[in-house]
């Protein structure tokens, strides 16, 4: 059995997140890195990065506000979306609508 523990979600309500990004990310990748075959696909990774997010972190992602978007998800590679999304993620605190 696969005993990797999931990292805890970034921003599941509006207002602080979880644990700081820097923390939260070095989390997210040890855990890519141990809970994953080598060969998991780019778009699986964006994806299971995006669920990791929470329900507010998704809000902000898929915000018409924000310069992340359905089509640049689809184009970006997962290391251009982690920077784009540690842009993103500054803001989450102070701006909830």
């Amino acid at each position: 059995g696969n005993n990797v523990h999931v990292p805890p979600t970034y921003l599941q309500n509006c207002g602080e997140a979880s644990v700081p990004w820097e923390r939260w990310l070095r989390s997210f990748k040890i855990y890519l890195t141990a809970g994953f075959e080598d060969s998991i696909s780019a778009d699986k990774k964006k994806a299971i990065l995006i669920n990791a997010l929470g329900m507010e972190g998704q809000r902000k992602v898929f915000s018409d506000s924000t310069e992340v978007s359905l089509k640049s998800l689809a184009s970006a590679s997962v290391e251009d979306l982690l920077v784009n999304l540690r842009e993103l993620v500054a803001h989450c605190a102070c701006c909830c609508g």
